[in-house]
């Protein structure tokens, strides 16, 4: 009888080691981003690099079955790790100074479809800072480019930038500080 209750144990705690295996990375992209719900609870956005040590953020599309639609302000601040960043075609806006200082930051890719910031008081700055941008890739079905981007950012190395058929608009000062 001890055995039976033995092999049942020792089951259970398989079972229960198993179920934890892989959590630091969920299929829906890096959990170990720091997501917070919108209002309404439909959506997240997100609001830094949480527990992410690599160089690559990759923001996924979704989080928890839900669509991840923004990247708050200020959320990679200057994190001088991060050398590359993609942003998902999900993403609907993204706040002042959200990558501002991350002065290792080299190659974006931008497939946010028609994102937008806040263009009005040209304040967006999303790249201010980040001097040693060379890549900045605009993927397919991407629209418009919103206002600012690169704006008072110090500058930045892109040397050349390809557009894609699906673009309408480049928005005013979008690269007002991107070196020539």
């Amino acid at each position: 009888m001890r055995r039976f209750f033995a092999s049942i144990i020792v089951a259970a705690l398989s079972l229960l080691a198993l179920s934890f295996v892989g959590c630091s990375k969920s299929k829906s992209g890096d959990a170990q981003l720091d997501f917070r719900l919108c209002k309404g609870g439909e959506s997240y956005y997100v609001a830094g690099a949480g527990k992410a040590a690599g160089s690559e953020i990759v923001i996924p599309s979704e989080y928890n079955g839900k669509p991840v639609v923004g990247v708050g302000g200020k959320s990679f601040k200057d994190n001088k790790n991060i050398t590359a960043v993609t942003i998902p075609s999900s993403v609907e806006w993204v706040e002042i100074a959200a990558f501002k200082n991350c002065t290792a930051l080299k190659r974006v890719e931008w497939n946010a479809i028609g994102a937008v910031t806040n263009e009005e008081k040209y304040e967006n700055r999303v790249f201010l800072g980040c001097e040693n941008i060379e890549e900045f890739i605009i993927g397919d079905g991407v629209e418009s480019i919103p206002g600012g981007l690169f704006a008072y950012s110090g500058g930045s190395k892109i040397s050349e930038i390809a557009l894609p058929e699906s673009l309408k608009k480049v928005a005013a000062s979008t690269f007002s500080s991107v070196n020539r």
